[in-house]
């Protein structure tokens, strides 16, 4: 069977190593010249398999009016006038219905779990070396009381740590007004963009794999219900089987078939500078400010910002500013921020209910694997492994309609 994978990110890259592991000759596009340089390039470098709140909830419909007035850091939304945004902000509002947010986070658990095994096969499988730390661990601080005593129902009384723990376990976090954490010590951390490179090294080693970098995806030809080529910058590709992977770009693309995808991108920004001995060996998550610290081999990895600002990659200076002051405000020994060796952004393909897309199409040989939001590194093992069930018609390993396109 021959495939074609449109898009060279975590999710393009694990999906294309999966289906050459099942036999496939496989072909990879990307518009960038190397692998991992769209929203996968520096994003926060943790693999975060518990996490389970969706974006869209209760919370975030009382918090809107700050929202979008300017007041909170962390969290930015720009006048547009982009029909698409609005048509995506509906479906959004929808899903902080309790109804919703409470499937959402069922599946986002479950997704999480199945992708802690698969990530461990993955790693088990090909030995690539991408400052892959196996339960890193993640702690979560909490300067709201009321917010700590919510996240702490449900946690085992061992991951509970009081204030004086957390100052005691990370003596390089300086907050005055700590009132606990949460710890979580199965979580991973690793070099999303290092993935990307060294997995496809790996494939083009070992299987029938081609990547066709600088290359750009125009349009997607069809007959009927059958997809018949993909359009590109390089000429007609063809294929058995058409794998979308193009991250906040795939709504773009399927628009070219009458497809309509509800992915919006949702803008991140991290910084990378080098790290110091007091770096904490466990990621960090700063929740009053939305903000995490991982430490990726001899660097210090500072991440954060959702930001819905259309469509451009644009770096903002005010928030590279932003994360580098609370780095040196809450973190000050633990990384050299006078040397920044990246401030980068990306476009997040964010989905109304924070859940990726993994499904069928109306076509025939289309297939969906996008929409992953924050979570492209945590979640690509497992829907790599979804849409390979989906392309060779075995029984689904997952609840597949949880996250087919026509949920929405």
């Amino acid at each position: 069977m021959k495939v074609l994978v449109i898009g060279a990110g975590v999710v393009g890259l694990t999906t294309a190593y999966k289906l050459a592991k099942e036999g496939c000759r496989v072909t990879i596009v990307d518009k960038n010249e190397k692998p991992g340089f769209g929203a996968s390039y520096a994003n926060g470098g943790q693999l975060s398999y518990s996490y389970k709140t969706p974006i869209a909830n209760m919370k975030v419909i009382s918090q809107l009016p700050r929202i979008l007035l300017g007041l909170d850091p962390a969290f930015k939304i720009y006048p547009t006038t982009d029909i698409d945004f609005y048509r995506w902000g509906l479906q959004f509002l929808k899903y902080c219905l309790p109804k919703y947010s409470s499937q959402s986070t069922s599946t986002m658990q479950k997704l999480g779990a199945l992708s802690q095994k698969r990530t461990a096969d993955l790693v088990l499988d090909t030995g690539i070396d991408f400052d892959y730390r196996k339960r890193a661990g993640k702690l979560y601080v909490y300067e709201n009381f009321k917010d700590f005593q919510l996240s702490a129902n449900n946690v085992e009384t061992k991951n509970i740590w009081d204030a004086e723990k957390v100052y005691r376990d990370i003596p390089s976090l300086v907050m005055d007004n700590i009132e606990g954490g949460i710890f979580d010590a199965e979580e991973d951390a690793a070099d999303s963009h290092k993935f990307c490179n060294r997995l496809l090294d790996y494939i083009q080693q070992k299987y029938d794999v081609k990547f066709l970098g600088d290359c750009t995806v125009t349009s997607i030809s069809n007959q009927d219900t059958n997809v018949l080529s993909v359009v590109t910058s390089e000429g007609e590709l063809t294929a058995d089987n058409y794998i979308l992977t193009a991250g906040a770009q795939s709504a773009q693309l399927c628009k070219t078939l009458g497809v309509k995808l509800p992915i919006y991108p949702m803008k991140g920004y991290s910084i990378t500078v080098p790290a110091d001995a007091s770096a904490p060996r466990i990621s960090v998550t700063d929740t009053a400010r939305r903000m995490v610290y991982c430490r990726l081999g001899d660097r210090l990895r500072i991440a954060g910002i959702a930001e819905f600002s259309g469509k451009k990659t644009d770096v903002k200076e005010q928030r590279i500013q932003q994360l580098l002051e609370n780095a040196r405000s809450y973190l000050p020994q633990a990384g050299d921020y006078n040397t920044i060796l990246d401030a980068w952004c990306g476009l997040r393909p964010a989905t109304p209910d924070s859940l990726p897309i993994v499904s069928h199409t109306t076509y025939t040989n289309l297939f969906l694997n996008t929409g992953h939001g924050m979570l492209g590194l945590t979640y690509a093992a497992a829907t790599a492994d979804i849409l390979s069930h989906l392309v060779f018609g075995k029984t689904p390993c997952f609840d597949v309609e949880s996250l087919s396109v026509n949920r929405f």
